[in-house]
């Protein structure tokens, strides 16, 4: 695999590379070029690098105690809804 197709895929399927979405064969093809290659493993690497630094950047987590008082709420406005079903056989 030359180095522009390598390049190609890095750039233009970078979430498909570093999610490890690439088929088996052109993953292998990919890996073993990166092997013979070190500009392309540097570049892979800083993608990955550049990858890992955005999800912590922008990774989420809720305030303390939301979830909690997310499910409190829940199961209070359920057991206010609750239908209370008639037996079938109800005597009068």
């Amino acid at each position: 695999m030359s180095c522009s197709t390598v390049r190609g895929i890095l750039y233009n399927y970078i979430s498909t590379f570093v999610d490890g979405e690439l088929s088996d064969t052109d993953m292998a093809a990919v890996e073993k070029h990166f092997e013979a290659c070190a500009h392309c493993a540097n570049e892979r690497f800083e993608i990955v690098q550049m990858n890992n630094r955005l999800q912590s950047e922008f990774a989420y987590s809720s305030p303390y105690g939301l979830k909690d008082d997310r499910k409190n709420k829940l199961s209070k406005s359920l057991e206010s809804k609750v239908i209370h079903k008639k037996s079938e056989f109800s005597w009068r």
